[in-house]
C-alpha cells in the first residue's frame, strides 16, 4: 500500500510537470524587440458564455446568414461556430454541390485598429491556430476548405481597404503553393503598384516548412515602416509596399473564417473542389493577442534575415514599366569602385561576402583581386565598394527580408535605401544610396555561391537542387535532420553565421545534438548535386 502511495505521488508530480510544460509550449513569448507591455486585445477561449457559438459578446461578432441563395457570404452560419475547452472551431460542411451547399462560419472582433478605432494602427497580432484533420481518412486532396486568419474591414462606399491574410488556406494555395498556407498584403483598393502591376505582395513558397496543419503561432508586426509576417516567433518575408498600408485611413478588424471553397477559378481545376461525400476539417483557434507600444528594433532588418556567412550574388528586381534586363551586379574597381547590374556571370567582382555587424545590422565585402577586400560603403548619395573599415557607420546595413531570396538595403548611416535605377539601361545605371522608401528600385535577388570560407571555384550554387532538403527544418537541438534524398558520396558540413565549420558528416543525416538555437548553412555535396541551405536550431 505504501508503494502504491509513493507511486501515485510521483505520477502526480509527472502529471504536474507535464501541465506545466504544456501551458509554457501554448503560452504566447514577447513580440520582436522590447517595450511591448500586456497585450491590448486578447483571448483564450476560456470563457463560459450563454451564446449561440459560446464566444465572448463584448469581444467578438458572428455571421448567421440563413438564406439558400448561394451568395458571397451566404455560407457563414452561427452553427457551425463552437467554443469549447479553451478551443475556437470553425467547421465546414457540403450540403450540395454549388455555392449554396456550402456552409462555414465567420468571426470578426469587435474592436478596431486604425484612425477612429478602438486602438490606433500598428502592432504585433499573433494567433495560436491549426486546420485540424485529425480523424480524416479519405485520400486528402488539398484546398478543398479555405480558413483564413486575417486583419481587413469590408469595403466602404466603394473603397476597399487595405487587407492582411496572416495564414491563408485554399484551393489557390494548394495549386499555387503545392498545399502550403500563404500570407499577403493587398494594397489599398486593390491597386497595381507591385511589381509586374501586382495588386498585392504574397508569399507562396512551394517548399515552405511552415505547418498548417498542427498548433502553431501565425503572427504579423506592423509598423509605419513595416509589415513581416512571423512563424512561432521567425520573421519569414516582408511587404514590398509597407508605406502603402501605412497610409490606410479605415480601422481594420481582426477575423476568422472558413467555409468549403467551391468557388470557380481559372487557378483552380475542379479536381480540387470539395464533394458532400468529404468529411472536411474544421479551422481552430486557441488563443489570439495583439501588442502595441513597443519598439521592435532595427526597422524590422535583422542579419537573422541574411546569409550571413554565404557568398552570394546579387540581382535588381526589374520594375515592371521599363523593359530593362538586368544581370548581377558587379563591383567596378577600374571605374573607381561604382557598381553596376552587367554582368551576366559570377566572377570575383560579382561576389559579395555577408558578415555580420553589430546590432543586427550586415556589411557586404568584395573581393578586389591582390589589394584584398572593399566593403559597400554609403557616402552621401553614394554606394561605392572603397570601405576598408568593417566597422565605418557607411559600411552598416539593414538587411529587411521581403520573399525567400528577395530583401532591401538600408543605410544605417542615412536611413536610405541602396538602389538601382532602372529607368536607365543596364550599362549606365549605378548603386546609389537615395531611397526614401523601399519601393521596385530598392528590391534585389539573391543566389548563394558558396561560403565565406569554403567558397568553392566550382560551383554556382542553384536554388532549383529541389531533390535536397532539410526535415525537419526548424529543428530542435539534439534531433537528428535528414536530406529526404538517397544521395551518393554525400558530404554535408554545416557553418555557423560567422562562417565556422561547426560540424562534418558523410551520411544523408546528421545529428543537431550541441548546436545552440540560431541559424545555420548546410553544405551538401554529393556525386551530382550541390546546394546550400539555412537550418534554424530552436
Amino acid at each position: 500500500m505504501n508503494e502504491f502511495k509513493k507511486f501515485t505521488a510521483k505520477l502526480k508530480i509527472t502529471f504536474l510537470l507535464f501541465t506545466c510544460l504544456f501551458v509554457g509550449q501554448v503560452s504566447f513569448g514577447q513580440p520582436p524587440g522590447s517595450g511591448w507591455g500586456n497585450p491590448v486585445f486578447q483571448d483564450d477561449f476560456w470563457g463560459n458564455y450563454n451564446t449561440p457559438t459560446g464566444l465572448n459578446p463584448a469581444k467578438w461578432r458572428w455571421k448567421n446568414n440563413n438564406d439558400s441563395t448561394g451568395g458571397d457570404e451566404a455560407q457563414f452560419r452561427e452553427n457551425m461556430v463552437s467554443v469549447s475547452n479553451g478551443i475556437l472551431t470553425i467547421s465546414n460542411n457540403l450540403v450540395s454541390d454549388n455555392k449554396a451547399g456550402r456552409r462555414g462560419g465567420w468571426v470578426d472582433s469587435k474592436v478596431f485598429f486604425g484612425n477612429g478605432g478602438t486602438f490606433p494602427k500598428y502592432g504585433y497580432f499573433e494567433a495560436d491556430i491549426r486546420i485540424n484533420r485529425q480523424g480524416i481518412n479519405f485520400n486528402w486532396i488539398g484546398g478543398k476548405i479555405w480558413p483564413t486568419w486575417w486583419i481587413w474591414q469590408s469595403q466602404q462606399n466603394g473603397y476597399t481597404p487595405t487587407e492582411f491574410d496572416i495564414m491563408e488556406y485554399s484551393r489557390w494555395t494548394n495549386f499555387k503553393a503545392d498545399d502550403n498556407a500563404t500570407s499577403s498584403h493587398h494594397y489599398r483598393n486593390k491597386a497595381a503598384i507591385g511589381p509586374n502591376g501586382a495588386q498585392k505582395f504574397a508569399i507562396t513558397d512551394k517548399n515552405s516548412p511552415r505547418d498548417e496543419f498542427n498548433w502553431h503561432k501565425w503572427g504579423m508586426l506592423w509598423t509605419p515602416t513595416e509589415v513581416t509576417f512571423y512563424y512561432d516567433g521567425v520573421p519569414y518575408g516582408s511587404s514590398d509596399r509597407p508605406g502603402d498600408a501605412a497610409q490606410e485611413n479605415i480601422p481594420l478588424k481582426l477575423i476568422f473564417s472558413s467555409s468549403p471553397h467551391v468557388v470557380t477559378h481559372q487557378d483552380t481545376p475542379p479536381i480540387y473542389a470539395p464533394k458532400v461525400s468529404d468529411i472536411l476539417p474544421s479551422f481552430q483557434i486557441r488563443s489570439v493577442k495583439v501588442w502595441q507600444g513597443g519598439n521592435p528594433g532595427n526597422g524590422g532588418g535583422s542579419s537573422n534575415d541574411a546569409p550571413v556567412g554565404a557568398t552570394i550574388t546579387i540581382k535588381p528586381v526589374k520594375a515592371s514599366w521599363i523593359n530593362n534586363t538586368f544581370d548581377n551586379l558587379s563591383a567596378r574597381f577600374n571605374e573607381n569602385g561604382i557598381v553596376r547590374p552587367n554582368v551576366n556571370g559570377a566572377g570575383e567582382w560579382e561576389k559579395f561576402v555577408v558578415e555580420a555587424g553589430a546590432n543586427g545590422n550586415v556589411r557586404l565585402k568584395v573581393k578586389n583581386f591582390g589589394n584584398g577586400y572593399r566593403y559597400l560603403t554609403t557616402s552621401g548619395d553614394n554606394a561605392l565598394v572603397n570601405g576598408t573599415s568593417a566597422t565605418a557607420a557607411g559600411a552598416q546595413y539593414k538587411w529587411v527580408k521581403v520573399g525567400s531570396n528577395t530583401f532591401g538595403l538600408q543605410s544605417v548611416a542615412t536611413g536610405k535605401w541602396i538602389q538601382i535605377p532602372q529607368n536607365q539601361n543596364k550599362n549606365t545605371a549605378t548603386l546609389n544610396t537615395k531611397g526614401a522608401q523601399r519601393g521596385d528600385w530598392e528590391l534585389f535577388s539573391y543566389t548563394i555561391v558558396g561560403t565565406a570560407k569554403n567558397t568553392k571555384s566550382k560551383a554556382e550554387v542553384s536554388n532549383d537542387v529541389t531533390s535536397i532538403k532539410l526535415y525537419p527544418n526548424p529543428v530542435k537541438s539534439g534531433d537528428v535532420v535528414s536530406l529526404g534524398s538517397n544521395l551518393e558520396d554525400v558530404n554535408i558540413k554545416v557553418y555557423n553565421l560567422n562562417g565556422s565549420l561547426i560540424l562534418k558528416s558523410r551520411k544523408a543525416a546528421f545529428s543537431t545534438t550541441g548546436l545552440t538555437a540560431g541559424l545555420y548553412f548546410v553544405d551538401v555535396t554529393s556525386k551530382s548535386n550541390h546546394k546550400i541551405m539555412k537550418l534554424v536550431v530552436e
